[in-house]
């Protein structure tokens, strides 16, 4: 028999775009799914949009007495309503675009038996410039997870971005602890968990559409959770640390890049978005604990970047990071 697969789309006040999600995921030509959408208490017209699809056997439609938060919801939505054995999460702004997909993906978790997770190639449409752009990721269709783990961020192991595409086993997610912290890296804290203790399989197709705009909760995260993203990260660290299957050279030098990129794309985000004070609040409580994230500031990108603001503070750091920078991290 086919394994059921649970497509969740957990959704708060985004009505206007939630109908093309869940159009996409009934559209899927699998012979075994259910779309549930969680509704996290939203106050717009979220009742209103779904009632058109409760007739349909393949859906299901739960609302929170009160706002869960994020992780409370996909929690909820994954432990309490998938009754899958696995589960997509479709975020309610975006959309799949290839109905064939989860199919693709089920032959291929048959086809590999220690597969724990299955994602592919994606579409992202900033919704500003109205630009379609294709992330072209060339993989394997099987991916040793272990490998995957250790180079992850890598141009062999490509960041896995958001959870639109990515298919995963919901029993081992839980096993796992899957999306019991409030952090706002839920997705990528899940997968390199799953990396540890099973593989990775890719369809190489573009099958959803991951739009960028100004709603979008990543754009929106304080800096109290950025830094427990980094704590995650030293979490995961200890858990491979834990599994045996690496070396604590390599285990360490895996743990300064993920940290460093992640400080790197947070810092970027809030400079760039006008909240400098907030940017350079981030680098001070995160550098007291991870000194070494100050080399982030010598990437050509964010290099580039800050000198083309103009900003006194970097010129100030630069004579400061000199000697920092020429020392052995590793």
């Amino acid at each position: 028999m086919l394994p059921k697969v649970s497509i969740i789309i957990p959704t708060y006040n985004r009505a206007n775009y939630l109908l093309q999600a869940i159009e996409s995921a009934l559209a899927q030509d699998y012979l075994n799914f259910e779309v549930i959408v969680s509704d996290n208490a939203s106050i717009d017209g979220t009742p209103e949009v779904v009632k058109k699809y409760i007739g349909d056997p393949r859906f299901k439609y739960f609302r929170n007495e009160k706002n869960l938060g994020i992780a409370g919801n996909w929690r909820k939505a994954l432990y309490e309503y998938a009754t899958g054995e696995w589960a997509l999460v479709l975020s309610d702004d975006d959309y799949l675009i290839d109905y064939s997909y989860i199919s693709k993906a089920t032959e291929l978790i048959r086809k590999y038996q220690d597969i724990k997770l299955v994602w592919g190639n994606y579409i992202t449409l900033n919704e500003n410039s109205n630009i379609f752009k294709e992330s072209n990721f060339k993989l394997n269709e099987f991916i040793d997870g272990k490998y995957y783990f250790i180079h992850y961020r890598e141009h062999v192991a490509p960041h896995i971005h958001s959870t639109l595409t990515t298919l995963f086993n919901k029993i081992e997610a839980i096993k796992l602890g899957a999306f019991t912290k409030n952090i706002s890296s839920l997705d990528t804290s899940l997968w390199l968990r799953f990396m540890v203790v099973g593989d990775v399989g890719f369809i190489k197709d573009n099958v959803a559409v991951y739009r960028v705009h100004e709603k979008n909760e990543t754009f929106s995260m304080g800096v109290e959770i950025v830094l427990d993203d980094i704590e995650d990260i030293v979490d995961i660290y200890h858990c491979a640390e834990r599994a045996g299957f690496f070396k604590q050279k390599e285990l360490k030098k895996w743990k300064i890049r993920q940290i460093k990129i992640l400080f790197r794309w947070r810092f970027i985000q809030y400079f760039s978005s006008g909240k400098k004070k907030i940017a350079w609040e981030l680098f001070k409580r995160v550098y007291k604990k991870h000194p070494f994230v100050i080399k982030a500031f010598f990437n050509p990108k964010i290099l580039f970047f800050l000198i083309v603001n103009g900003n006194k503070v970097f010129i100030k750091l630069a004579k400061r990071a000199k000697d920092f920078f020429l020392r052995d991290m590793n």
